[in-house]
């Protein structure tokens, strides 16, 4: 079996609702106090849908985090850890979301984050083998308006 794409850069800076453009590396900014959502293909190093398993039981895990920095930076603790879920593991159909709970408690404005996907059970690969999917920047537009 290929395996998945090499990581690929999708900064979460953009202020349009409409603006995912993952091949260009350039996704919707969060909003605090908003849900969010981002969907994703996860495809092989020949461009075909990877096959995360059946969808009720998924070979593979898919996380995804913000931070304010990287890992290794102390003070660079989880601003948000993304709900994920396979939607459809053999087309490798996944979401990314949060709801307007978790990014509200987001405290910092800007920072980095990442997607990865980690070998549960598929016997193609080591298990725990892990891969950054995707790598970027991301940007909180604070609300303003209150009820």
């Amino acid at each position: 079996m290929p395996l998945p794409l090499l990581p690929a850069s999708l900064d979460l800076t953009e202020t349009d609702e409409a603006s995912v453009d993952i091949l260009n590396g350039q996704g919707r900014a969060i909003v605090q106090d908003a849900s969010y959502g981002l969907g994703i293909q996860v495809l092989d190093e020949n461009g075909d849908p990877f096959d995360l398993g059946p969808t009720a039981t998924p070979r593979w895990q898919i996380n995804a985090q913000l931070r304010s920095s990287f890992y290794d930076n102390d003070s660079a603790t989880a601003q948000l850890t993304f709900t994920c879920a396979v939607e459809d593991g053999p087309t490798g159909l996944v979401h990314v979301t949060a709801t307007p709970t978790q990014t509200a408690a987001i405290t910092a404005t800007s920072g980095r984050w990442d997607v990865e996907l980690v070998n549960l059970t598929d016997p193609d690969f080591v298990v725990g083998y892990a891969q950054i999917l995707f790598a970027g920047t991301w940007r909180l537009f604070q609300d303003v308006t209150r009820d």
